[in-house]
């Protein structure tokens, strides 16, 4: 008997859109994150250095000291569903395993979203949401962006769900003369997905819409309903935070578009999970954000 995909109530009306997205273009580049600055300006400098204010991105290795996080939590008013922890702040040196990024605006100014994977100094293992102007780079980290054009990711209040998050909004820049013609091709969309619409059927039926054959997820920061693990584990706690490892949309034999998602997660009881989700069966909570590449 199947599962039926789980819901949440927010407390705000659904909008008739599910899928928040803008096309645009999108550069590769690879920097290090510079140490002695909070994660916030070190990404910054970074892109800044490259021509870019606006990116989605992967961290790899170094450190962080101070390092300041929340995990997620359940609410305590009707005003949201579902909210963060306490701020923790470990003592000693955090060594970051990986974590994704969406770097945009926040009232005009630069912000982020990031999600990490982290081994505390007394050798304690952990996910959750850094906190963008208090996690200082210790050590140089490594990042691999997606610098974008004509698209960003901005704050902004969301009434279904009563937070501000970042959401796609166009961003049109002046570009010179000598750009390369691909920067003018829009095969990359900056997406977010609402809530309660299953995380791999949303970019599944978007992909058919949209005549994309093949796609890759760059970055991806979000949460899910619990979770349900194609190797049969399952995450029953509602409150979540992911951050995609891998992702991507194909065809099989039929022609039918097939998301293959690879996560890391924690929930609000601090445990950790990771694999791939299993299709049909992963409901956003509040928000995925994430940078769409079409591929073929």
């Amino acid at each position: 008997m199947d599962t039926p995909i789980r819901r949440i109530s927010h407390p705000g009306i659904p909008a008739a859109d599910r899928i928040q997205y803008v096309a645009g273009h999108a550069e590769k580049f690879e920097f290090m994150l510079e140490p002695g600055f909070s994660i916030l300006e070190s990404i910054r400098r970074g892109l800044a250095a490259h021509g870019y204010e606006d990116a989605v991105l992967d961290l790899e290795g170094g450190s962080f000291c101070p390092f300041v996080y929340v995990i997620p939590s359940l609410s305590s008013t009707p005003e949201h569903a579902v909210w963060y922890s306490d701020i923790h702040r470990p003592v000693g040196e955090t060594t970051l395993e990986r974590a994704t990024v969406t770097f945009g605006v926040r009232d005009g100014e630069a912000f982020l979203h990031c999600h990490a994977l982290w081994e505390e100094a007394d050798g304690k293992k952990l996910a959750g949401h850094v906190i963008p102007h208090d996690a200082m780079v210790s050590s140089p980290i490594r990042a691999q962006a997606w610098g974008m054009t004509g698209m960003r990711f901005q704050v902004d209040k969301d009434t279904e769900t009563n937070f501000s998050l970042f959401q796609p909004r166009a961003h049109e820049v002046a570009l010179a003369d000598n750009v390369p013609a691909q920067v003018t091709e829009k095969r990359f969309y900056a997406m977010r997905l609402r809530p309660n619409q299953d995380f791999c059927g949303a970019l599944e039926d978007f992909c058919d819409e949209h005549s994309i054959q093949t796609a890759v997820i760059r970055g991806g920061v979000g949460s899910v309903i619990g979770a349900l693990f194609e190797d049969g584990h399952v995450v029953t706690p509602i409150a979540t935070e992911l951050l995609v490892r891998d992702g991507h949309v194909s065809r099989d034999a039929s022609g039918q578009a097939v998301a293959h998602i690879d996560v890391v997660l924690v929930d609000y009881e601090a445990g950790l999970a990771d694999g791939v989700l299993v299709r049909g069966k992963n409901p956003v909570l509040v928000t995925v954000e994430l940078l769409l590449e079409k591929t073929s």
